[in-house]
């Protein structure tokens, strides 16, 4: 097994604004590269052994922690504030132009791809439909994306509708929307590292919240699934037993989505962090986002490969 160094860093956006930034490499030049988006109260440390296992695999991985989250907000005013959606986008536009360059200087040329878990598995999945960079992007992953919440964490109609109007006033009123630590995982002991987790604030602002919902809502609408690049390949993870995020929604979004290459994988009996579902299998989750990762740059490497004249 290769070895694996981290390398941890701090991306400073064009407005001021500096995320905090990890990256999982090996000593060799990476095969494929990937930037990954966390999920709502969470950061990029607590992706348990998935990174190295994607980079033991020579798949070279960027991931921060998003404006509003982990370490990018150290204090609490900062907590949750992490504007619209074009706000968001504008912000990865920085990171994939920045994480683009540095594939090009490889020797290797690793072709980048976009993964998202949770509420950044919709924001990758919005970001292949509209993301201004979308084309340079090899492919996408999103495990058990925030479509629309599990049945039982469903909110009350009434209250979303005022918190939208609400947001348009005060966007960045900040609220609590607290996680049960139960729900994320079967293995106790992720449970317990999850609520005891200082970076984990579960502190939303109304904009950002809404923001949320309207992401899962669009995805799930035949007229704007149809607007996918259909030559883009997408990777769809849920674990059918998930209790934060509807794994229903995710099967309804793979049904409508027309790409040409498209795989569901469903995880029976698993939770919401497949990334971190009990110690014995979790490493099967990560064997399938590197096995279909490195499928898919072989794929471009063929394709790049002229076909010799007869």
């Amino acid at each position: 097994m290769a070895s694996v160094a981290t390398e941890e860093s701090e991306f400073t956006l064009k407005d001021g604004q500096k995320l905090f930034a990890k990256e999982w490499k090996t000593a060799e030049a990476p095969i494929a590269s990937v930037i990954v988006l966390h999920g709502f109260s969470d950061h990029c440390g607590a992706y348990y052994d998935f990174f190295p296992d994607l980079a033991n695999r020579g798949i070279d991985v960027f991931a921060f922690d998003q404006r509003g989250w982990g370490k990018s907000a150290p204090e609490k005013k900062q907590w949750g504030v992490t504007g619209g959606t074009a706000a968001i986008f504008s912000d990865l536009d920085e990171i994939i132009t920045a994480r683009l360059t540095h594939c090009e200087s490889q020797a290797t040329q690793p072709p980048l791809f976009l993964i998202g878990h949770s509420a950044g598995g919709a924001l990758t999945l919005t970001y292949a439909y509209s993301g201004s960079l979308r084309s340079k992007l090899a492919g996408f992953v999103a495990f058990s994306p925030f479509l629309s919440l599990a049945p039982a964490e469903q909110p009350n109609p009434l209250v979303v509708a005022i918190g939208k109007l609400a947001s348009r006033v005060l966007p960045n009123f900040q609220m609590l929307n607290k996680l049960d630590p139960s729900n994320v995982s079967r293995d106790p002991a992720v449970c317990k590292a999850f609520a005891e987790d200082k970076l984990c604030h579960d502190t939303g602002t109304l904009a950002g919240i809404a923001g949320m919902l309207e992401r899962g809502a669009r995805l799930l609408t035949p007229e704007f699934v149809k607007k996918f690049d259909k030559k883009k390949p997408v990777f769809l993870l849920h674990g059918n037993a998930d209790r934060v995020t509807d794994f229903a929604s995710s099967k309804k979004f793979f049904g409508l989505l027309e790409a040409e290459d498209k795989e569901f994988k469903e995880f029976d009996g698993w939770y919401h962090k497949l990334h971190a579902d009990l110690p014995e299998n979790r490493h099967e989750f990560s064997t399938d986002v590197a096995d279909w990762i490195l499928k898919k740059t072989n794929d471009i490497k063929k394709a790049e490969v002229p076909t010799a004249n007869l």
